[in-house]
């Protein structure tokens, strides 16, 4: 039952039932949502780890490295795979 109720809050979190990649992630108080292509080049600017989605035994995120704020949060962020990096851009607007 347990596993269920994390399956469950698995998908409704981000987008895929376990152990698939989040289709989209909450970061920086906003919604950035998966691309449907991989590069198999690393992104054009310095990035910084920000954390796992899920935490502790998902992924690791990337952000452009510098000073980020709440009211300054970047338009894209990365995830690192063994075939290339997926860009997950920001939905919306401010």
């Amino acid at each position: 039952m347990v596993i269920a109720v994390l399956a469950v809050a698995h998908r409704a979190s981000y987008g895929q039932w376990p152990p698939a990649a989040p289709d989209r992630v909450e970061w920086c108080g906003r919604r950035y949502y998966a691309p449907t292509q991989v590069s198999p080049r690393g992104p054009a600017v310095p990035v910084r780890a920000i954390g796992r989605h899920p935490p502790l035994v998902g992924s690791q995120f990337y952000a452009r490295a510098g000073r980020i704020s709440e009211a300054a949060c970047t338009l894209l962020i990365y995830r690192k795979t063994q075939v290339g990096w997926y860009t997950y851009g920001l939905s919306g607007g401010p």
